[in-house]
């Protein structure tokens, strides 16, 4: 929605008022606006992550493999 006011050309303090309208208590800040509006005008409409803030792909490794295998036999012995 932020990024849609940006594109109609509201400005960030317009846009505030139309999220505390929809949103009311879960709107965000203004200064949080002023941040994305900052961010589409330098880089565009990407909301991607920065890299090293993403959950790792997997949690399977043979660390966690063998973790589970120690616990099974212990339950079982």
């Amino acid at each position: 929605m932020i990024y849609y006011d940006f594109k109609k050309g509201l400005s960030a303090y317009e846009c505030k008022e139309s999220s505390d309208l929809a949103f009311s208590k879960q709107a965000s800040s203004l200064a949080a606006i002023y941040r994305w509006f900052k961010e589409f005008e330098h880089k565009g409409p990407s909301v991607k992550h920065q890299k090293g803030t993403e959950r790792p792909p997997t949690a399977v490794t043979e660390e966690n493999i063998a973790a589970v295998k120690k616990i099974n036999e212990n339950d079982t012995a």
